[in-house]
This record gives structure tokens, sequence and C-alpha cells, in this order.
């Protein structure tokens, strides 16, 4: 199974998409959203009629302040 990963903007435009950069048939995205708002992730099989089990991991990473 090869997983393959878009994500979009809230108006509805691709702004990332990945195949295998999670390792093997892996995806992967990190992005960092330049506004709030829902950004839909679509999940699905790279070939044409694939199936299988996959799992979906969404991390809001939180910027940690630097102290001078």
């Amino acid at each position: 199974f090869d997983a393959f990963l878009r994500l979009e903007n809230p108006k509805g435009t691709q702004v990332a998409a990945d195949d295998d950069s999670g390792g093997n048939l892996n995806s992967r995205i990190i992005y960092r959203a330049p506004e709030s708002g829902d950004y839909p992730i679509c999940a699905m099989s790279l070939g044409s009629g694939s199936t299988g089990k996959f799992r979906l991991m969404v991390k809001e990473l939180v910027p940690v302040e630097l102290k001078a």
C-alpha cells in the first residue's frame, strides 16, 4: 500500500502533497500554516484501486521562546 497525502488551505487550494518522504511507502507533510483556518487533509493510495490500513497523525508544533 503506497500512501499519498494532499493538504489544502481554507480556500481549497493545494498547498502541499507527498508520496514517500516519511520513509518506505509512507507519506509525511510538514507545513507551517500562514493563517488560521480549516486545512483539509486528503489521504489516499497512490495506485489506482489500492486499499489498505493507514494511520493519520496530526501534531501541532508550538514554537519555543528562546531566552537571550
